[in-house]
């Protein structure tokens, strides 16, 4: 199951099941989630927004693992 994601000129993408934060990351990544859409939702489109902050879910799972990592070591 999937979802479409409307790109422009009626072209879409698909949107599957693609990706699992890493279960240690979910509570520093739900503590910033609302900021992050609502900062791109106010210059950006739906579209654009959704990549914003996927990309910023993605860099704080990438810092909380390394901070994981260095706390272990």
């Amino acid at each position: 199951m999937g979802t479409l994601l409307p790109l422009s000129d009626g072209l879409y993408t698909p949107i599957i099941d693609f990706y699992h934060f890493d279960y240690e990351d979910r509570r520093d990544i739900a503590l910033c989630l609302h900021h992050y859409f609502d900062l791109h939702l106010k210059n950006s489109s739906m579209h654009e927004t959704f990549i914003h902050v996927l990309s910023a879910m993605l860099q704080i799972e990438k810092l909380v693992s390394i901070e994981i990592q260095e706390n272990t070591s």
